[in-house]
């Protein structure tokens, strides 16, 4: 089951952030979606700093456009046809349960650990608070633990508990 939108805000620019019953935030850009009529227009209007959700989408009026939870994600992470890469990886604040994940599209993933912490090394991995890296493909720590770009991704659109504090 995909997880359900909980809260969405106006960043600067073209930018939204979405918060998922997943635990996971996503901060992403409109980016090409603005060339479109119905989402340029939309950006000139003071109603585009005012995004809300019903769960399922992204919109700013109840008769304009919107961005339902794939749509989101393929403008965030991209798909089969468009690979995104990581380019910079680090503890939220400091929290090693949270980690950013910064993709070459600027798009960033509050990503929780929490639905992991049954795995050892991933258990390891915060309570030694582990410096994660990338190699653009993955997240990987030192203790050998890594997830691909393919299982944040999955993750991200399963609905399980990892919620952020």
């Amino acid at each position: 089951m995909k997880p359900s939108i909980v809260d969405v805000g106006a960043l600067d620019g073209d930018y939204f952030s979405v918060s998922f019953s997943n635990g996971h935030l996503i901060l992403f850009r409109l980016a090409e979606l603005i060339r479109k009529p119905d989402f340029a227009a939309l950006m000139k209007s003071k109603t585009f700093e005012k995004p809300k959700t019903d769960g399922e989408k992204l919109y700013w009026t109840t008769d304009g456009p919107s961005l339902y939870f794939d749509e989101i994600m393929k403008v965030a992470v991209g798909d089969a046809l468009l690979k995104r890469t990581i380019i910079l990886v680090e503890a939220h604040d400091g929290d090693s349960e949270i980690i950013d994940i910064e993709l070459d599209n600027r798009t960033v993933i509050m990503f929780s650990l929490k639905p992991k912490l049954d795995e050892p090394l991933f258990a390891e991995v915060v309570q030694k608070r582990l410096i994660s890296q990338t190699d653009g493909n993955k997240v990987y720590w030192q203790n050998g633990e890594n997830l691909t770009l393919e299982e944040i991704t999955e993750m991200l659109r399963t609905d399980n508990s990892g919620e952020l504090k």
